[in-house]
């Protein structure tokens, strides 16, 4: 009765119809900001500054994260008047305090087992031994000691 159709054109379609840049309404907000600053306020340089603050989230959307996508839109949206500055700022906010996070966490590695890939040292054998395997009587010790320096970590950040 229907037609075959191929399932990956069909999930493609929908991955992309589904990460789209809000569209905000931003006159309201931008005409209310001016008026709050009579007599020099004017409508026309805040509608510029949100066209190009929405021509810059154009330019980086794909790089930031789906989830900081869904709660950044969803908390610009929240009461009063939506804003691609306020959106914008949101993101950077996510990404970086995510890349400070990664990088923090890398240091830790390095600090707590002497290397940054996540090998732990085999306990006499000159040898390391990725994480996740055994190295003999020490693994259990070993293996606690990761979780809860991994556990540790996630509480302070």
């Amino acid at each position: 009765m229907f037609p075959p159709f191929d399932v990956t054109v069909l999930s493609a379609f929908i991955l992309v119809a589904t990460d789209w840049i809000p569209t905000f309404n931003v006159e309201p907000f931008c005409r209310a900001v001016a008026s709050r600053a009579v007599p020099v306020g004017d409508a026309s340089i805040c509608m510029r500054k949100e066209m190009e603050a929405r021509d810059q989230l154009a330019r980086q959307w794909t790089q930031f994260a789906p989830a900081d996508k869904s709660h950044c839109t969803q908390l610009s949206t929240i009461g009063g008047d939506p804003t691609y500055t306020e959106l914008l700022t949101c993101l950077e906010l996510q990404r970086d305090a995510r890349n400070l996070r990664e990088k923090e966490r890398g240091a830790t590695e390095l600090k707590f087992y002497g290397r940054a890939n996540g090998s732990l040292p085999s306990h006499g054998s000159g040898r390391t031994v990725p994480s996740g395997r055994s190295s003999g009587r020490f693994s259990s010790s070993i293996s606690w000691t990761r979780t809860a320096s991994a556990r540790w970590a996630s509480r302070i950040s």
